[in-house]
């Protein structure tokens, strides 16, 4: 079956995995890739140990790219294997920096040393951890591919994984102002992605706006279908198409699309 979600995350069928621990592993997750559809492991509370095997498991299965999210409570095992993720290349990581925990102890006490400890213990930081790039996590954490809010972590990774946003220059500039156009190209993908594609517009339709050659190149088809389709109508004859789009209008924007 062949939609849009499926071009957009590669895959054959509109099939996308749950993510339950302990069923979740790598076998189940590489063998619905394999099939066409979307396999995800679930590496919540697991050792790295477990996540590499799964990992080497779902690999055996497909080649198909990942997708990582962590947050500041990632840590330890979790940032290893984010950083060797990011380091070489087999995924993307979205998220905020990790927490920093790239050391590890040993409890020195009267059950390994009982000739020099009596009930007492002394803990000794005796390693600290590399990622793949040679890099430590030590209080620095893994940073992100793509780096966002923790509230926004989620939804970054979907809109990503939909080719909804995509990104410039190998970039998220998730701070930065929305531009007028973008918000455009933004809805445009959304209502391809969802099914509900717009009728592409002629983008001669925006020669009738003054400021039609500040529309940039890869904003113009977008522009052009959301004005055709009624849901962009111009404010006194003008696009201001690199305008920053103030809340309100993104409220009136959604609105259009949903009552369209």
């Amino acid at each position: 079956m062949k939609t849009r979600i499926t071009e957009l995350l590669g895959i054959e069928h509109p099939v996308v995995q749950g993510a339950m621990a302990r069923i979740a592993d790598g076998g189940l997750a590489g063998a619905v890739s394999a099939a066409g559809g979307l396999g995800i492991i679930a590496c919540g509370g697991a050792s790295l140990e477990w996540i590499r095997e799964e990992v080497a498991r779902a690999r055996a299965l497909t080649d198909k790219p990942m997708i990582l999210l962590v947050n500041g409570e990632s840590a330890s095992a979790s940032e290893l294997f984010a950083s060797g993720v990011r380091d070489t290349g087999r995924g993307v990581i979205v998220g905020s920096r990790t927490y920093g925990k790239g050391v590890a102890q040993s409890a020195l006490d009267e059950s390994s040393d009982p000739d020099y400890f009596d009930g007492d213990c002394l803990k000794v930081t005796t390693a600290r951890f590399y990622a793949a790039g040679g890099t430590t996590t030590d209080r620095i954490g893994v940073i992100p591919t793509l780096l966002v809010d923790e509230g926004y972590a989620e939804a970054v990774a979907a809109a990503k994984a939909l080719g909804i946003a995509t990104g410039s220059n190998g970039k998220f500039n998730p701070g930065a102002p929305l531009t007028r156009q973008d918000a455009m190209v933004l809805i445009q993908r959304t209502m391809s992605a969802t099914g509900r594609p717009l009728t592409a517009g002629d983008t001669s339709i925006l020669n009738s706006f003054k400021d039609r050659n500040r529309v940039s190149d890869y904003a113009a088809n977008a522009v052009a279908a959301l004005v055709r389709s009624g849901l962009i109508k111009g404010d006194d004859g003008k696009l201001n198409p690199t305008a920053s789009i103030s809340r309100a209008e993104m409220a009136v924007l959604l609105h259009r699309v949903l009552t369209m």
